[in-house]
């Protein structure tokens, strides 16, 4: 399906600071473009933190999962 076809299809939608997007181990549903801001995956550690494994903006991927 062409870039264009898949962009008619979009629907915006807003999130707010720290909502989380999907949970671990569940199913993904959608696939998501970035037009403002970042979106940050996050794993738990030992101690009740998390760490962040990668940042994903309008501009790419950074981190673990950008190679």
């Amino acid at each position: 399906m062409p870039f264009d076809e898949i962009c008619a299809l979009a629907q915006p939608r807003h999130y707010r600071k720290g909502q989380m997007l999907v949970g671990s181990r569940a199913p993904v549903r959608s696939v998501l473009f970035v037009e403002k801001g970042t979106i940050a995956a996050t794993v738990p550690i030992e101690d009740g933190e998390a760490v962040e494994v990668f940042v994903m903006g309008r501009e790419g991927v950074t981190g673990g999962w950008s190679g």
